[in-house]
Order: C-alpha cells, then structure tokens, then sequence
C-alpha cells in the first residue's frame, strides 16, 4: 500500500508540475493583473510598475512547485472520493495563491535596502502553507472517518 502511495504522488506530481510549468507564463501575466488591480498601479504583461520600480512577476513567482505538491499529496491520497479531492484542491489552490498575492504585494509594498533578503524570507511561507494544507487534509479526512491511522 504504501509503495503505491508513493508511487501515485511521484505519478501525479510529475503530470501537475508538467502542466503548472507550461502555463507558467500565462499565471504570471494573470497573477501581475490580479496584484496591479489590487494595488491600483498600472501593469504590462508581467510587469508591475509602482513607484518608480519595474517589478517582474517571473515564473517562479507563480509558486507551481507548492501548488503541484499539495496537488499531489490531495490526489494521491487512496480511498477518498474524487468529490473531496477536487473540493479540498478548489480550497487549498485558492488558499495558496491568496497568500501568495498577498506575499508579492508585500515584497512590493514593504520593499528594503535589502531587496534580495525580504523577497527570500516573504518567499519562503508558500511552503509551510502547502504542508499546513496538506496536514489539514488528513485531520479531516480523519474526522470523516475516511482515514484510520
């Protein structure tokens, strides 16, 4: 069993990674829309424009890689209808990108002398957010009784 649990988040990881990675470009122009709208400053493509400063959503702000493993541990998860695990994946891609939005407007907003250091710091609650979700997965499918460890 538990060889074929990991052998279906290797399976699905690869699929939604190879998937995420070809929209990369398009999730950076949507997601530099989102934020100028949000921020009231003006955008092109995946350019923000706010101050002065010219800043690049690139690719690698479109935090795939968290969204493909929380994707991955959700559907790899045995016995648990497809209903749930589209329902929970809705939510918790949802949740990530929220803090992921919220994430690039404060790496903007709050900009230091130290650019490089705040943006690895800020950057670096994407991944606790997609284990804290995946761990949430579990108590609840607990509580539904769906999971018994």
């Amino acid at each position: 069993m538990r060889k074929d649990y990991v052998k279906n988040i290797a399976f699905v990881f690869i699929i939604s990674y190879s998937i995420l990675s070809i929209l990369e470009n398009f999730l950076s122009n949507i997601l530099s829309s989102i934020i100028g709208h949000l921020m009231h400053i003006y955008t092109y493509n995946n350019l923000l424009f706010f101050n002065n400063k010219i800043f690049i959503i690139d690719r690698a702000c479109t935090c795939s890689l968290e969204m493909t493993i929380f994707l991955s541990f959700v559907f790899a998860t045995p016995k648990v209808k497809i209903t749930y695990k589209i329902l929970y994946s809705i939510f918790g891609l949802l949740v990530i990108n929220v803090v992921n939005i919220l994430r690039i407007i404060m790496i903007i907003t709050y900009k230091t002398d130290n650019f490089q250091l705040a943006h690895d710091v800020i950057s670096f609650i994407l991944f606790p957010v997609a284990l804290f979700l995946n761990v949430f997965w579990i108590v609840i499918l607990k509580k539904l009784n769906i999971l018994r460890c």
